[in-house]
């Protein structure tokens, strides 16, 4: 349940980052924002509104919980300190767009996002420097994949990266979410070597 301070709207809970606390963020991709779940509550509190981002998507916490980093639909990463909720732009490559992004997994030396708002759609290496200021380098690792019908975020497990490729989110009912049965197929998720 989200708590009263939650801002009025339509609210699309998304992706989620566990600290090593087992304090659980969630994104809101409906109503822009951020909410945590401490261990043993049952309501939301909100910890980022619409004031910090725009289209909040994809959450990944940094090795020591100090840092959440933020997909932002719109405009691309964004690093927040976890004390002061200051957001700081972790930096890209001049010639690289990184908005659209939907999901956001940890690996060793970055990140692996799925870019869905750009044609064609596409799953991405985000690789940052030692002291996680600034993307050095980005590399496609799969575009364009026939099985794409609204592919979406996906996660690390071991050295493969799985995600759901047909999400068929743009069948649903913009009220209720809920797709057609005559319309649904089975999902389909891919596994991508990293």
């Amino acid at each position: 349940m989200l708590d009263s301070n939650a801002p009025a709207g339509r609210h699309f809970l998304n992706a989620l980052a566990i600290d090593r606390a087992g304090t659980i963020y969630v994104s809101d991709s409906g109503t822009p924002g951020i909410y945590k779940l401490a261990p043993a509550s049952d309501h939301l509190e909100l910890f980022a509104g619409a004031d910090l981002f725009h289209a909040t998507q994809g959450l990944a916490l940094s090795d020591d919980d100090k840092t959440l980093f933020v997909a932002d639909y719109t405009d691309g990463l964004w690093a927040v300190d976890m004390a002061s909720k200051t957001k700081r732009r972790v930096d890209a490559p001049a010639d690289v767009w990184l908005g659209g992004m939907d999901g956001l997994s940890r690996v060793p030396d970055g990140f692996i996002t799925v870019q869905i708002g750009v044609k064609p759609e596409r799953v991405l290496h985000l690789h940052l420097d030692a002291a996680h200021q600034h993307i050095t380098r980005v590399d496609i690792l799969e575009m364009n994949h026939p099985d794409y019908a609204g592919p979406i975020q996906g996660d690390v497990s071991g050295r493969d990266f799985l995600y759901i490729a047909n999400s068929q989110l743009p069948l649903a009912d913009p009220h209720t979410g809920v797709i057609p049965v005559d319309k649904a197929r089975p999902t389909v998720i891919l596994r991508l070597p990293l």
